[in-house]
C-alpha cells in the first residue's frame, strides 16, 4: 500500500469504522488472496463491531500493493459504494497525512538507530572473567554451533536429531514470519546467541536480518507482563522517546509485523504464575505475526512453546571450536593452551564439562589461576570458581585469606545468607535484586558473584543480578546444604520435582557429599517417571561419585522399559 492509499484510509478511518461490517467483505478478500482465513479468525477475537473493523484496517495496511484496490472493489460490490467513492477522493488533510507518513518514517529511523547503537555498545564484546576486566572477547570468538531437530519437537534426545551443523543465522530467518525455538542447557550460550543476532542486525552484516526495520531483544527475567505492548513500549521509551513517538512506533509495529523481529531470551526465567498470562498476551498481540525467536532451557514448560514453528538445540562447543577458544584465551601463553587441551582430551568427564561454553571459560580461568589443578565435576568447578573469586577479593582489599580449601569456610555464613536470597529469587523466578535485599551482605556484593547491567547504573535504585543464573543456582544449593533451614527433607521434597530447580538439585547432590543419601532417599519418594527425572538422578549421582551405596538407593525406583536403559547409563 503506497503512502497516498495509506493516507486516504487513515483520513477516512472514522467513517469506515462507523459503517463497515467486516463479515460483508470477508469472503472476497480471502478469494482475492489479499487476506487469509487466519486473519479473520484474529479479527473475530475482538469483542465489538468497531474494534473488529479497526483490527481489519490494521491488517489491511500490511497486505501489500493489491490491498487497496481489492478493498475498493469489495466496498463497491458488497454494499458500501459511498465508502469506495470517499476513499478515491483525497482526504481533506491529505497533505497532513502524507506529512505524517514522512514524520513516522523519521521516527522509525530514529528508533532503529537508537536500537542499533545500544546493541553495538552493549553486545559486541563480553568480559567473561569477573576478576579480569582487561580480558575481553568478541562475540565472534565464542560462538557455538546448533543442532537441527525435526519440526516442532522439543527436548528431543540425541538419536532424534537429524544432524549437527555449524550455525548460520540465515537458517532462522530465511522463511516467512515464524516462531523459532532455541533450546539448550544452562550456560550453553543461548543469551550469547541472542546478543549475536542483535549485534549482527545492528552491523548490517547478515543479509537475512536486513529485512527487519526493528529488532527488539527482550530479556525475560527483567520484566513483568501487563501486556506485550507494555514490554515493547518500555524498550522504546528507554531511548528517551516522547510519548507520541512511542505510540507512533507501536502503531508501526502493529501494522507491519513482517518487518519486526522479537527476540525473547530466557523464557524459562518468566515467573511460573505469569507464563500463561504472557502466552495469552502474545497470542493476542500483533507481535504474533512478526518473526520471533525464543530461547529456553529444555526443562521449561510454557504454553507459548506450542506455537513454535521451528526447533533448534544448542549443543555447545565442537572439539574444533573449543580448541580455538582456548587458544584465543591463552593467546600469549601457547604452552598453557596446549596443556589445558591435553588435559581435557585425556579426561572424558572433563571433556564433557568443557563442551559448555560457560564452563570452558571457567576452566581456562582456573587452569591459569590454580597452576594446572582442575575440578572433576560441575559442583567442584563452581566451588573452585567461588573460592577463587573470594580469594581475589580479599587480595584486592588487602586482607589476609586462608588456603583455598578454607576460603569457603571463612565466608560460610555470608554465602549462606546470599544463598537464601538466591533461593528466594529462584522461587519467584527472578535474577534481579534491589540493594535493600542485600544489606546483610554488603561486602560480598563486590566479590564478583553479582553484577550490575549498564543501564542500571543510571538509576537511583541500582538493581543487582547474579553473574549467571547457574551462580544463583549453585548458591541456592549451598544454602540448602549448609543451613539448618535448608537441610530438611521438606525442602528437598520441594525442589526435586520442580523442573525450575534442575541445576539446583545437581549442585545440591555434589555439595551434600556424605549426607547425599538424604537427597536420594527423598528423590525415590517424590520423583515422577519421566526421562527428565531419571536423567536428573543420574547427573546427581555423577556429582557424588564414587558412591555405590547411593546407586543402591535409587536403582529399584528406575523403570527400565527399553526407552531408558538405566544399566548402560549408570555404567
Amino acid at each position: 500500500m503506497d503512502p497516498w492509499e495509506a493516507a486516504s484510509i487513515r483520513g477516512h478511518r472514522t467513517e469506515i469504522v462507523q459503517s463497515l461490517r467486516v463479515q460483508d467483505v470477508r469472503a472476497y478478500m480471502i478469494q482475492e488472496g489479499v487476506m487469509d482465513p487466519e486473519h479473520f479468525e484474529d479479527i473475530e477475537c475482538e469483542r465489538t463491531r468497531a474494534s473488529k473493523v479497526e483490527r481489519f484496517l490494521d491488517i489491511l495496511a500490511t497486505r501489500g500493493p493489491r490491498a487497496f484496490p481489492v478493498f475498493l472493489t469489495a466496498l463497491e460490490d458488497f454494499g458500501y459504494p459511498h465508502l469506495a467513492d470517499m476513499l478515491l477522493r483525497a482526504p481533506t488533510d491529505v497533505d497532513g497525512c502524507l506529512g505524517g507518513v514522512v514524520l513516522l518514517e523519521d521516527t522509525i529511523a530514529k528508533c532503529r538507530e537508537n536500537l542499533k547503537k545500544r546493541y553495538l555498545c552493549e553486545y559486541g564484546w563480553i568480559q567473561p572473567i569477573p576478576w579480569n576486566p582487561a580480558f575481553r572477547l568478541h562475540l565472534d570468538e565464542v560462538y557455538t554451533n546448533l543442532a537441527i531437530v525435526e519440526g516442532k519437537r522439543r527436548s528431543v534426545s540425541a538419536d532424534c536429531m537429524e544432524k549437527s551443523y555449524s550455525f548460520q543465522e540465515e537458517w532462522l530467518f530465511d522463511d516467512g514470519p515464524s516462531c523459532v525455538l532455541v533450546e539448550g542447557p544452562a550456560g550453553i550460550g543461548k543469551t550469547m546467541l541472542c546478543h549475536k543476532i542483535a549485534y549482527d542486525w545492528a552491523q548490517g552484516t547478515i543479509h537475512s536480518l536486513k529485512k527487519f526495520k526493528l529488532v527488539f531483544l527482550v530479556e525475560m527475567n527483567k520484566i513483568s507482563f501487563p501486556s506485550m505492548k507494555d514490554v515493547i513500549v518500555k524498550i522504546i521509551a528507554a531511548d528517551e522517546s516522547g510519548s507520541d513517538e512511542v505510540e507512533a512506533i507501536w502503531d508501526f509495529v502493529s501494522s507491519n509485523p513482517e518487518q519486526i523481529l522479537v527476540i525473547m531470551d530466557g523464557l524459562d526465567e518468566v515467573r511460573s504464575p505469569h507464563k500463561a498470562k504472557m502466552a495469552e498476551s502474545f497470542s493476542k498481540s500483533p507481535l504474533r505475526r512478526a518473526f520471533s525467536l525464543i530461547t529456553t532451557r529444555p526443562e521449561s514448560n510454557c504454553p507459548l512453546l506450542r506455537s513454535c514453528d521451528k526447533a533448534y538445540i544448542l549443543e555447545g562447543h565442537t572439539a574444533e571450536s573449543l580448541s580455538k577458544f582456548i587458544k584465543r584465551y591463552f593467546r600469549e601463553d601457547r604452552a598453557s593452551a596446549d596443556g589445558l587441551l591435553q588435559r581435557i582430551r585425556s579426561n572424558t568427564p572433563l571433556s564433557g564439562i568443557a563442551l559448555n561454553p560457560l564452563n570452558a571459560v571457567f576452566l581456562c580461568a582456573l587452569w591459569e589461576d590454580n597452576q594446572g589443578a582442575l575440578p572433576a565435576t560441575l559442583t567442584q568447578l563452581y566451588s573452585t570458581l567461588i573460592e577463587c573469586l573470594v580469594r581475589r577479593y580479599f587480595e584486592r582489599i588487602g586482607q589476609p585469606c586462608s588456603e583455598a580449601e578454607l576460603v569457603l569456610a571463612d565466608v560460610r555464613n555470608v554465602l549462606v545468607t546470599l544463598g537464601q536470597v538466591a533461593f528466594k529469587g529462584l522461587e519467584e523466578n527472578r535474577m534481579v535484586f534491589q540493594e535493600p535485599e542485600l544489606e546483610d551482605i554488603p561486602n560480598l556484593i563486590h566479590v564478583g558473584l553479582l553484577a550490575q547491567d549498564t543501564w542500571a547504573r543510571r538509576l537511583s535504585q541500582r538493581p543487582w543480578r547474579f553473574l549467571h543464573k547457574t551462580i544463583q543456582e549453585y548458591l541456592t544449593a549451598y544454602y540448602l546444604a549448609e543451613s539448618e533451614q535448608g537441610f530438611t527433607v521438606e525442602q528437598f521434597a520441594k525442589v526435586i520435582p520442580n523442573p525450575d530447580m534442575y541445576m539446583v538439585c545437581i549442585f545440591l547432590a555434589g555439595l551434600l557429599k556424605d549426607r547425599a543419601h538424604y537427597f536420594f532417599e527423598t528423590w525415590t519418594e517424590v520423583r515422577d517417571k519421566s526421562e527428565l527425572a531419571n536423567n536428573l538422578c543420574l547427573s546427581c549421582l555423577y556429582e557424588c561419585a564414587p558412591h555405590s551405596e547411593l546407586v543402591e538407593i535409587v536403582l529399584p525406583s528406575f523403570v527400565d522399559d527399553g526407552s531408558f536403559d538405566v544399566t548402560t547409563k549408570l555404567k
